[in-house]
């Protein structure tokens, strides 16, 4: 049995300054929202459209892999990241460290500025999410 921990959630908020720029006032996405469930995750969540897959395997954890969730639209960017791990990684020191690891991965790699954070519980997995703007 494996435990999920949502490393991250972040939606990018690139597209209000650009919004503002245009018009008076910024429009959610439009259109039927889907639900995504990944396979054996225990949790899902709602897209505007379906996203695409990423795994990756975790440096120094044999048999630990990096779920990547992403979809792209014309206002935003949808971001859902989560890793498995064993049933005995459960001292919340080390999960903490893991999902600060993740955010900082996250805003690192697209060099964007983290906006805003916030722990988040899902059932009995901890969590975070977190809104970044980008660099423009």
């Amino acid at each position: 049995m494996k435990r999920t921990i949502l490393v991250s959630i972040f939606v990018s908020l690139s597209f209000i300054t650009v919004l503002a720029q245009q018009q008076p006032a910024v429009h959610p996405e439009s259109g039927t929202w889907i639900d995504i469930a990944p396979g054996n995750a225990g949790f899902n969540v709602r897209m505007p459209g379906k996203p695409s897959e990423k795994v990756q395997a975790v440096e120094a954890l044999p048999g630990v892999e990096n779920h990547l969730l992403t979809l792209e639209t014309k206002l935003a960017a949808y971001i859902v990241s989560y890793v498995q791990f064993p049933d005995d990684v459960t001292d919340p020191a080390a999960i903490k460290e893991l999902l600060d690891r993740g955010r900082e991965g996250g805003i690192a790699s697209s060099g964007g500025k983290l906006k805003g954070e916030k722990e988040i519980k899902l059932n009995d997995y901890l969590g975070r999410e977190w809104t970044m703007e980008p660099s423009l």
